[in-house]
């Protein structure tokens, strides 16, 4: 017993030490923060104790020995010389202009810094820094290398949770180099967003979980993880273990063969089908280490009828701005068919112009619009859109929040890293952008749709072959909810259709399918799936055409022949031959229908017949 008690103990104890806490709300960007771009630099920020956490890094085991920051844009030259960190527990929440002023401050760095690559990079403190319980972190960084770096942009988490507008900054760049006690900095509310860290060997996080806020019934529920190497030892073989619980449940776990320290990585799990309303419980989780905190990450996801947001709730981070002119787009996908009758999009402001418009997918990008909603003006929350005629769209498409006006507000949710391949912007003549490009872009945009009533169902593959004298429909699908089954139907032009058969509905959520059709009258025959839901609502596949091949064959008659006539017959395949005997009157002796194999065939025809000359 005192073996397993005094174990237990050690555990709480290594638990405690590690920990990661990333303060990036109401994202911005700006050249003069943490580094600056000028030869000299001098900038402070202030970080509370509410977005910290009231008792992290609060005791020397827990300290604060690495922060890091983001680079949006990468300027030149990378090495910054000269660097000095501070740090200080303080009761304040924002700076006014003046003079800036080290006493009292703890130099927690001294060194240089090289900034190579976009994105977060990290500081390793020369001396730990221990917080004092409920009080805020004042940062100050100063840089003296009497270097210009040019084009290096920093993002900002501006203000703090109270307000993005708050002047929680302030800062110096200029030609000489900033001095305590005799520099002026001047107030700001672009503060550097920043990660404060406690590393030790083995701290692997689960940093964000992908998924549709809302997702459809019936609908592909496709979900994604992003997962960092916080420890200063690389890792092996991580098990990444997804669960869905609640309304639907759903479990799997992927391997990460190998994770440096300092590296991240995206993990894909296979899609699974939500076929219960109510609300699920995504749980995306790593293995217990060093610091058990930000092993697990969990996100709520609604299940409904016909409806699909990114927005996860309803209560947003904050509001962004397009810029007049200037588009912000989010991709959707739906089984083909569909339409889309509303589209719900959140602001955290009134008053605002905006075109709604709804883009089809051309190479990964919006492409034709297919239908809009012009001159609308927003109100805050929940802003819904209907169209007149509902507007028809095929698999992936892109709707679209164009400002018109001087603001937009439109709401969105952190999301950091964004996801790759759904949020875009466009600036005027400039091509569409993908938001995940740039670090910066921490935006989760709070817009959904709704569809008109549909079959549950995904037609994943739909095909056809010859197969001797017939004809093989193969097809296969998933998630069928509610399908009655598929009428199948053909046509000798591709435009009059006749049904030939029907197949019943298995459904699973993973079927496949197969129908001969033995009479091919047409030498080209064309195919369509209809599929019939249960309540007699239907759709259309797509058509495939299916061509008979011309027979290559050779007919000898075999002499002498007597009372009948014997014929051998060579055919290119297999096929349904009619042979038709007639006398020179033209009269028809003898009809006879036979299968004929590949190869030789040996036919005869005909009965009691007279010598004579027959055709």
């Amino acid at each position: 017993m005192k073996k397993i008690y005094l174990l237990l103990s050690l555990l709480v104890s290594i638990q405690a030490i590690s920990q990661t806490i990333a303060i990036t709300a109401n994202p911005g960007n700006s050249g003069n923060i943490v580094l600056g771009t000028l030869a000299n630099h001098a900038s402070e920020y202030i970080y509370t104790n509410a977005e910290i956490g009231a008792t992290n890094f609060t005791t020397v085991a827990a300290s604060i020995n690495r922060i890091e920051f983001n680079v949006s844009t990468l300027g030149t030259p990378t090495l910054f010389n000269n660097v000095n960190i501070y740090m200080q527990n303080t009761a304040n929440t924002s700076f006014t202009t003046g003079i800036y002023s080290t006493i009292g401050m703890q130099l927690v760095f001294l060194d240089s810094v090289t900034v190579t690559a976009n994105g977060w990079f990290g500081i390793n403190l020369t001396t730990p820094f221990v917080r004092t319980t409920g009080s805020n972190l004042h940062v100050l960084m100063e840089r003296s290398d009497n270097t210009a770096h040019p084009g290096f942009v920093f993002t900002s988490a501006n203000g703090n949770e109270t307000s993005n507008t708050l002047t929680s900054s302030r800062r110096y760049n200029g030609a000489t180099a900033p001095v305590s006690g005799t520099t002026s900095l001047d107030a700001s509310a672009f503060r550097a967003a920043i990660t404060l860290k406690r590393t030790t060997a083995n701290d692997v996080s689960v940093e964000q979980v992908y998924a549709l806020g809302t997702n459809g019934r019936g609908l592909q529920n496709l979900v994604r993880a992003y997962i960092k190497n916080n420890g200063t030892a690389a890792r092996t073989n991580i098990p990444v273990t997804l669960t869905v619980s609640s309304a639907n449940t759903n479990t799997q776990t992927v391997t990460i063969p190998t994770l440096a320290a300092g590296e991240a990585t995206y993990v894909s799990f296979n899609s699974h089908f939500n076929t219960n309303l109510g609300s699920n419980i995504i749980t995306v989780s790593v293995p217990s280490d060093d610091f058990v905190d930000n092993n697990t990450r969990t996100m709520t996801q609604q299940v409904s009828n016909n409806e699909l947001n990114y927005g996860v709730g309803i209560t947003p981070s904050a509001g962004v701005n397009a810029g007049i002119g200037n588009e912000f787009a989010v991709k959707f996908a739906v089984p083909y068919g569909n339409s889309i009758s509303t589209v719900n999009v959140y602001f955290t402001a009134a008053g605002n112009t905006y075109d709604l418009i709804i883009y089809n997918n051309v190479g990964s990008l919006p492409g034709t619009a297919l239908g809009s909603i012009m001159s609308q003006t927003s109100t805050v929350g929940l802003n819904t859109l209907t169209f007149t005629t509902p507007v028809n769209v095929s698999d992936s498409f892109y709707v679209s929040i164009k400002q018109t006006g001087a603001a937009l507000g439109l709401s969105y949710q952190l999301e950091s890293p964004s996801r790759q391949g759904a949020y875009y912007i466009k600036s005027g003549v400039n091509p569409w952008f993908d938001l995940s490009a740039n670090p910066a872009n921490v935006f989760r945009p709070m817009i959904g749709i709704v569809t008109t009533a549909a079959l549950p169902v995904k037609l994943v593959s739909f095909s056809g072959k010859l197969s001797g004298n017939d004809a093989l429909l193969n097809w296969s699908t998933v998630n069928e909810l509610n399908l009655d089954g598929y009428i199948i139907e053909r046509s000798g032009n591709g435009i009059n259709f006749n049904r030939i058969g029907q197949v019943s509905s298995i459904g699973n959520t993973s079927n496949n399918y197969s129908f001969v059709d033995k009479q091919l009258v047409n030498p080209t025959n064309f195919y369509r799936l209809k599929l019939l839901d249960k309540d007699g609502r239907y759709e259309y596949s797509p058509i495939i055409r299916i061509a008979k091949e011309k027979s290559q064959f050779n007919v000898t008659i075999v002499n002498p022949s007597k009372d009948k006539i014997t014929l051998q017959v060579s055919s290119s395949r297999s096929e349904r031959m009619t042979i038709s005997l007639f006398n020179l009157s033209g009269q028809v002796i003898a009809n006879k229908t036979t299968d004929i194999t590949s190869g030789s065939n040996s036919i005869t025809i005909g009965e009691n017949l007279f010598a004579g000359i027959y055709i």
